[in-house]
């Protein structure tokens, strides 16, 4: 034998007398293992569920059709249903991604009419929050004035009702001069005429009479009744008549008293009342600052998002695109592997029968010496 027939002979020996080469793979085998990966893929079983399956793909399948048993046959039906999910799930994730790839323009439109619509929406309520801070800043300005007008009014109140009581005071003070020492000047009975004329004189400043008159006064009253003049009677009478003017004075404002007091006491509850409203649409335009503050937040995060949708449209078509176009893949291999899931299932198609027709029988001698003649060649 030559020396190079040896060489494969030396290398067998040195690999232990096995020969390097690749065993055929089982058809059968290799269409249950392609079943088994499609099992394990599936998304919506349990993994408990997918292990006894897969378990029992090749127990089943490598069974001819009618040997198998009933359970065999109930497992298989299983598969089957599992095998036609996952293509479904394939066929459904393919078209949604076909759809949203065929929608590109519709969800560009409506992305762009969504972010034009949001940006408006923000503007707008802007524009609410500028005026609700401008109506709490009126709101306020109200609220400042009824306070001064609460003051104003508690004042004049005070001030009302000290009147009132100096008027009281005053008519009293009038009244006992008049009685007393005015009385004891004119009829001249009095026991000490300049503490009299003192005392009238006082009085009478205070009650507004005339400086003049009361200048006169002062000489007149001070001469007893026979010692004065016709001057001085109308000097006294004058003093007189200026007393009982003023009681008759501070009586009305007395008796109109009452009511002016009423007057007032309304006056300042009204105020109140209309202080109490002031603050409480303070509150109100307070609450509805803050209501607009919390919708321009909301608006402009819902601007923002609306922006972003439309900027990232672009790189989401286009990975939708490449998903639609890597989806086809699963689905084609999941396709493939159901036909031959179908092959074991039933079995190879059978072989269709030859039916002889008359006129056919001549020729099959002649079939028969072709063949001899092409054997013999």
């Amino acid at each position: 034998m030559p020396a190079q027939m040896k060489r494969p002979a030396a290398a067998a020996a040195k690999s232990g007398g096995k020969a390097a080469r690749k065993e055929p793979v089982n058809p059968t085998t290799q269409k249950c293992n392609a079943i088994v990966q499609i099992i394990e893929s599936a998304k919506n079983y349990p993994d408990e569920v997918k292990n006894m399956l897969a378990g029992c793909v090749k127990r089943c399948l490598e069974v001819p059709k009618e040997d198998r048993h009933q359970v065999q046959n109930e497992v298989i039906k299983m598969i089957g249903e599992l095998l036609a999910s996952v293509e479904a799930s394939h066929t459904e994730e393919l078209a949604a991604l076909e759809a949203k790839v065929a929608a590109a323009d519709t969800e560009k439109e409506s992305r762009s009419a969504a972010a034009a619509a949001a940006s408006a929406a923000a503007l707008e309520k802007a524009e609410a929050v500028q005026a609700a801070k401008e109506a709490l800043l009126t709101a306020k300005a109200d609220r400042a004035t009824a306070l001064t007008e609460v003051a104003t009014s508690v004042q004049a109140q005070k001030a009302g009702d000290e009147e009132q009581e100096a008027a009281g005071e005053k008519k009293a003070m009038a009244e006992s001069t008049v009685s007393g020492a005015l009385a004891a000047l004119k009829s001249g009975s009095t026991e000490n005429a300049a503490k009299s004329v003192l005392e009238v004189m006082e009085v009478g400043r205070k009650l507004g009479l005339d400086a003049q008159l009361l200048a006169s006064a002062t000489v007149a009253l001070g001469k007893g009744p026979d010692a004065r003049s016709e001057f001085d009677g109308v000097v006294v009478a004058q003093v007189d008549g200026g007393f009982s003017a003023a009681i008759a004075r501070l009586t009305d404002m007395i008796t109109n008293g009452e009511a002016s007091k009423a007057e007032r006491v309304a006056k300042v509850d009204a105020c109140k009342a209309k202080l109490e409203a002031a603050e409480k649409h303070v509150e109100s335009c307070q609450q509805q600052r803050e209501a607009a503050q919390v919708a321009l937040k909301e608006a402009k995060d819902a601007d923002s998002e609306a922006k972003k949708a439309v900027k990232s449209f672009g790189p989401e078509m286009d990975v939708a695109g490449k998903a639609a176009a890597a989806a086809k893949g699963p689905l084609a291999s999941c396709k493939e592997v159901i036909v031959g899931f179908n092959y074991l299932v039933e079995g190879p198609p059978a072989e269709p029968e030859v039916v002889a027709v008359e006129g056919d029988a001549a020729a099959e001698p002649a079939a028969a010496g072709e063949a001899e003649t092409a054997t013999a060649a």
